[in-house]
């Protein structure tokens, strides 16, 4: 299986610790291409446009956005290939993360809400991402999140599997 993961990076100091999260990816039978992409000057909101140039470079496959500042939880690597096979015999082709970790609570994700879901949370395929695009704002994952499980068949996970802004309190 191949998950595609995508980082806007305004914060270099943080990829140590996301790329050691997502270091035994193969051991859990994933191959892992991780595309990575500098705004160290904060010119886009949100990385928003980088993280658009990224999904344009890629025509298959499964796609997880982690923004720098995020961490997969300890199961989301030995749990996702089988969350992909159950989304794939269903003909589903987005997975939403139900709860994402935040210091003091979850924040949960169903049903998807502008402002309160993180691009983390969703893991899609390419195919389910077709045109759909990030809009450049401050809360422009949400309203792609909301687009783009809006357009096709879904499974809902109700765990955690992510952290959120994640490098600041963990």
């Amino acid at each position: 299986m191949i998950l595609h993961v995508l980082t806007a990076c305004s914060r270099p100091q943080n990829l140590e610790r996301l790329s050691a999260a997502l270091s035994d990816a193969e051991r859990h039978g994933i191959a892992l291409q991780w595309h990575v992409a500098f705004d160290t000057n904060r010119r886009y909101v949100g990385g928003q446009v980088i993280k658009n140039q990224l999904l344009e470079q890629i025509a298959g496959g499964w796609i997880w956005i982690c923004d720098d500042d995020n961490l997969p939880h300890p199961d989301f690597l030995p749990h996702l290939p089988a969350l992909i096979r159950q989304a794939e015999q269903a003909g589903q082709r987005a997975i939403l993360v139900g709860q994402q970790r935040r210091p003091n609570r979850y924040l949960p994700a169903v049903p998807p809400r502008v402002g309160y879901v993180d691009a983390a949370m969703l893991i899609a395929s390419r195919a389910a991402i077709g045109d759909h695009r990030i809009p450049d704002r401050y809360d422009g994952d949400g309203y792609w999140i909301v687009t783009v499980v809006n357009s096709c068949e879904t499974l809902y996970v109700n765990r955690p599997l992510c952290y959120w802004n994640a490098q600041t309190w963990l």
